[in-house]
């Protein structure tokens, strides 16, 4: 296993844990959410200064539908790369590169306006927002690197089709 498969893997976890306990609790009414979803949530608002996780605050309809497309688009995406280490899937492991890429893309182009906003769009002190961003800048990142890295895959194979079809 490569360090990038082990950090994809490790993040893909991580990312479908967070989405289900933390991500889904701004945009979930409230008698659907377990007493740890609350508590958690309320640690980040409060304590965190997480403002885009607070569900009352207002003029974050731009975030709450974010958080509804990472419900409906990225959560498949994550089982799916997550399966892909099951070999008896052969169908996923075929497509990884493409996978990863659709994935790394919505992400990383979800996550411009969340730290736009974090950047410029509060009245967080700077050690306050220098939190907010070490907690959400690795889901930009992860994504970025997995963007950058499959695109060079998907070429590569590519590449190696046009180079068969001249000969």
């Amino acid at each position: 296993m490569t360090l990038y498969d082990t950090v994809v893997s490790t993040y893909s976890l991580i990312h479908l844990i967070s989405l289900s306990v933390t991500d889904l609790v701004p945009i979930t009414p409230d008698r659907f959410l377990f007493a740890f979803q609350k508590t958690l949530n309320s640690i980040l608002v409060n304590t965190y200064k997480d403002l885009l996780m607070d569900p009352k605050a207002t003029g974050l309809a731009w975030f709450h539908g974010l958080l509804a497309s990472e419900a409906v688009i990225q959560t498949p995406l994550l089982i799916m790369i997550l399966l892909q280490k099951n070999t008896k899937i052969t169908c996923l492991s075929k497509y990884k590169d493409l996978i990863h890429l659709v994935y790394g893309c919505h992400v990383a182009t979800t996550m411009i306006p969340t730290l736009s906003h974090l950047i410029f769009g509060t009245d967080l002190q700077s050690n306050e927002i220098l939190v907010l961003l070490s907690m959400y800048l690795p889901f930009a990142l992860i994504p970025a690197w997995m963007v950058i890295k499959n695109v060079h895959n998907i070429m590569l194979v590519l590449d190696k089709s046009t180079i068969k079809k001249t000969i």
